[in-house]
């Protein structure tokens, strides 16, 4: 246990440590924080062992945080992506009725112009047979 390399005399209070931090995760690196900054009192860190539980129950609830944030962001995300694909959905069905209709426009345009054609032709040969 680390509190035997900074306290190698104070077996006892190493073990009312570890029984006062009980199953809580403390990561290594925090411990070795701890007792570096009491690194000269085991009585006071001991003590004081409340410290680290209490740094311990901060960051688990920054990162709690942290971490509800990032999936409220990435659901709101989906969210605004769904949206789109139906606005967009939507423009591009109007798009595709606005060409439909300016093609059956011009089909009609051309069908007229193809009738107005044939009319004249019609009449020409009309004329042309009534002068010969």
């Amino acid at each position: 246990m680390a509190t035997q390399r900074f306290y190698p005399e104070e077996q006892s209070l190493a073990e009312q440590f570890g029984e006062k931090i009980g199953a809580n995760t403390v990561s290594m690196a925090m411990l070795q924080g701890y007792f570096l900054s009491h690194k000269n009192k085991p009585l006071e860190a001991f003590e004081n062992c409340q410290q680290i539980l209490k740094q311990v129950a901060e960051e688990n609830a920054v990162r709690k945080k942290k971490k509800l944030k990032k999936k409220k962001d990435r659901e709101d995300k989906e969210k605004a992506t769904a949206n789109l694909g139906v606005s967009d959905l939507v423009k591009i069905i109007g798009a595709v009725n606005n060409n439909k209709e300016k093609e059956e426009a011009e089909t009609e345009k051309g069908s007229a112009s193809e009738k107005s054609g044939e009319k004249q032709q019609e009449e020409q040969e009309g004329s042309t047979e009534e002068v010969a």
